[in-house]
């Protein structure tokens, strides 16, 4: 059975960027294979996801972050006192940069175990332990994007012709409002059966109609979709 290992990892991202934390499980290291670490010469330039499994995990999955590997050893003390004697960098608060989240952290045998080592992290206050939450990787929804609401490219309502009538709109609409209605009116009459005075009531249109036209004429009305030479349907 393969003893667990633990490793020195440098932060790349973030607040804590270009710090260290010491004692990471190489378990919480995704597709981090220690025998092709060791082939490759201990490459510190490879950068690994480190999942944070410290408490509970989330619904969403635990948080992860960008990492480099540069030490790994079976012991936790073994990787202290390297660090304390070869790198001359910055801890993260993370796992207790700070004296006594550190000493809580050494407690038990030199090598640990996971289970100590996340016992021993769990007093790393709230604000340590979520320092990184911006760089959680979002799982992708393909669901949530097919949500999205799209504004129509074309408007179905159609757009109506600006009409003038003098200076005064409002009469040149009511105008415009009774010719159609009247038009339609008159065009009715023809393609329904015949109906008691349908030639009377067919002729006062008519003549309605013809009336109006005419005035438009006189005063100079300009309507737009309106053909007052002649008497055809509006189309």
């Amino acid at each position: 059975m393969t003893s667990e290992l633990f490793a020195i990892v440098k932060w790349l991202n973030d607040e804590d960027k270009g710090t260290y934390t010491v004692g990471v499980p190489t378990q919480w290291i995704i597709q981090f294979d220690y025998q092709e670490y060791c082939m490759n010469s201990c490459d510190a330039d490879e950068s690994y996801v480190v999942e944070w499994r410290q408490g509970k995990k989330p619904a969403g999955g635990w948080l992860c972050y960008d990492a480099v590997v540069t030490d790994v050893s079976k012991s936790i003390a073994a990787l202290e006192k390297k660090f304390k004697n070869n790198y001359k960098c910055i801890k993260s608060p993370r796992l207790g940069g700070c004296s006594g989240n550190q000493k809580s952290f050494m407690d038990g045998s030199a090598a640990g175990s996971t289970s100590n080592f996340t016992n021993a992290t769990s007093i790393t206050t709230d604000k340590n332990a979520n320092k990184k939450t911006s760089l959680k990787r979002p799982h992708s929804n393909k669901d949530d994007d097919n949500d999205i609401e799209r504004t129509p490219l074309n408007n179905s309502s159609p757009v109506r012709p600006r009409n003038l009538f003098g200076s005064n709109n409002g009469e040149n609409d009511i105008v415009i409002q009774l010719l159609t209605e009247m038009r339609n009116m008159q065009e009715n009459m023809r393609n329904i059966r015949p109906i008691p005075r349908a030639a009377e009531i067919s002729e006062l249109l008519t003549s309605k109609v013809d009336y109006l036209e005419k005035e438009c004429k006189n005063t100079k009305i300009t309507i737009a979709g309106l053909d007052f030479s002649t008497n055809d349907h509006i189309t």
